[in-house]
């Protein structure tokens, strides 16, 4: 289900774990991920835009390798 509201996905998310973030290039995908805290978020992977299906399965394992939440 898709949450468009913003204050609605705040409410939805754990209190705790870690946060994925993505900026979509035509390029790339640039991938960041916070703590489990969520005090700090850092830049973690530049993947190589490619098929669809390549790039959902590279940020995919970079969100299962991190345990993240959201």
């Amino acid at each position: 289900m898709a949450i468009l509201d913003l204050d609605a996905f705040a409410v939805a998310l754990p209190e705790k774990g870690a946060l994925i973030g993505l900026d979509y290039g035509a390029k790339r995908i640039g991938v960041a991920a916070c703590d489990p805290g969520r005090v700090i978020a850092s830049a973690i992977a530049t993947v190589a835009r490619a098929k669809i299906d390549a790039d959902v399965a590279a940020v995919r394992t970079l969100y299962e390798g991190r345990a993240c939440v959201g």
